[in-house]
């Protein structure tokens, strides 16, 4: 067996406490923990050697230097793509966006698929034909809430920031195929229950209108910021957009956003690049004639020889770059998310200061009375309560990951739970019930990450499925 396959193990700058296999000489043993820490040392190595009945003695000193050099190499290397996906993740979720009369509020682009909504004669369109980069969508929001905003927007954000101050419920209805909205300021709801009870569109009407209502209970519970990014600037964003503004044909007009897709297959380019390669012509060359973004949906991800290989869903198999697909309702493969990072033996209390990106509020971490593994991934979705470009991970009990748990163990808990696109909106019927426990899902890997990656940390770096 090669250097390379001695030690088979997730290498990463925060992981700790897991399981690794070690085979030397021929001889192979059943798996041990070892202590892993920001750099594997000798010390630690010798001690998975001993777990096995190996020593320092029956290895010569060059195997050994030969094993820590791959073992930094591969961490390199893992460091590499993950400092990729975080580059496109902050090309979506940046700097604070400045509105027409000076307010600044935190940006996270917004989510948008083309034909998520529709009328008889009307389909939702999203510009830059639904596979806008960061910093274009980032511009065409600027121009609609600052550098140029249309009347109405000037007029929507005029009334409801007169409603904040005063306090006072305000009611907010949009026509997504006019690209109109009227505002209520006496409207007949009292309360968020109330007014969920009583939706103006409780059938949806194919979803394309939308009621959107700041109740007293946000008052409560929300920061004026909160309020005016998910009551008033997402709103006008996903219903109007750009269609206000004078059409340009690079652009395009509709919802200002990106789907799940998209930000996934945009998050391995960046990664790719970091590892010296470009995704879209290793994409091409062994898929003649696809259309490189333009082409890529969710069925883009599903397991095809020339395109991706499903992979291990053991917790412990997990590796950055991996794309998880999570089914719905009618299990088919309805949403993609990329995997950021993968930790183990982690303190639960610590997760709000390891990821403050992530929102634990859902979550009562002190309940949970061992340490834990954590999947860190990233996203875009209208389907949770950060909607549009966000992290969200899953948490496993260390005890059951030692005993081989997969990402669909119901012993797993979601820092996102599922929520309406728009308050009183209802999930069910919807093909949007997406969750990988419930309603199955598969972890895969794109054939192109697979090949640049373990061309450099050695084959095997990324385990398949195997039953």
């Amino acid at each position: 067996m090669s250097s390379s396959n001695l030690i088979k193990a997730h290498i990463s700058a925060k992981i700790k406490n897991n399981n690794y296999s070690f085979s030397a000489l021929g001889r192979e043993k059943q798996s041990c923990p070892i202590k892993m820490t920001e750099r594997i040392s000798r010390r630690d190595f010798l001690k998975g050697l001993g777990c096995i009945g190996l020593s320092i003695a029956t290895l010569p000193p060059s195997e050994i230097l030969g094993i820590e050099r791959i073992l930094e190499r591969e961490k390199e290397w893992v460091e590499r793509i993950k400092q990729g996906l975080w580059e496109n993740y902050c090309a979506y979720v940046g700097d604070k966006i400045t509105i027409f009369d000076g307010t600044k509020l935190p940006w996270r682009t917004p989510f948008g698929e083309w034909g998520e909504r529709k009328s008889s004669n009307w389909s939702q369109t999203v510009v830059f034909g639904n596979k806008g980069r960061g910093d274009q969508l980032r511009k065409v929001a600027e121009e609609v809430l600052g550098t140029n905003p249309p009347d109405d927007f000037k007029e929507l954000w005029r009334a409801t920031n007169k409603a904040i101050s005063q306090r006072v419920p305000i009611l907010v209805s949009f026509d997504m195929p006019k690209a109109l909205f009227e505002i209520n300021k006496n409207p007949p709801y009292r309360s968020r229950e109330n007014f969920i009870s009583r939706y103006p569109f409780a059938s949806l009407e194919g979803g394309y209108k939308i009621a959107v209502f700041i109740s007293p209970e946000d008052y409560q519970e929300k920061s004026r910021e909160e309020i005016l990014w998910e009551k008033v600037v997402y709103p006008y964003l996903y219903c109007v957009g750009n269609r206000k503004l004078p059409f340009r044909e690079e652009v395009g007009q509709g919802t200002v956003g990106i789907d799940c897709s998209c930000f996934v297959y945009y998050s391995l380019e960046r990664a790719v690049k970091n590892l010296g390669g470009k995704l879209q012509e290793m994409i091409i060359n062994d898929n003649p004639g696809m259309k490189v973004p333009q082409g890529v949906g969710v069925w883009f991800y599903k397991p095809y020889p020339s395109r991706s290989f499903r992979c291990s869903e053991k917790i412990a198999d997990l590796r950055p770059g991996q794309i998880i697909l999570f089914g719905n309702s009618r299990r088919e493969m309805s949403h993609s998310a990329v995997i950021y990072d993968v930790l183990f033996d982690v303190d639960p209390l610590r997760l709000p200061f390891l990821f403050p990106q992530i929102d634990f509020r859902d979550l009562d971490l002190s309940r949970i009375n061992e340490k834990v593994a954590v999947v860190v991934y990233m996203q875009s979705t209208d389907w949770v309560k950060n909607r549009g470009v966000n992290m969200q991970c899953f948490i496993y009990p260390m005890s059951k990951v030692l005993r081989g748990a997969t990402i669909k163990d119901n012993s797993g808990q979601a820092s996102a739970l599922r929520s309406p696109a728009f308050e009183g909106e209802t999930l069910e019927g919807t093909t949007q019930l997406w969750r990988i426990q419930n309603y199955g899902g598969m972890v895969v890997v794109l054939k192109a990450v697979k090949e640049i990656v373990e061309k450099q940390v050695g084959k095997g770096y990324y385990p398949l499925y195997s039953g």
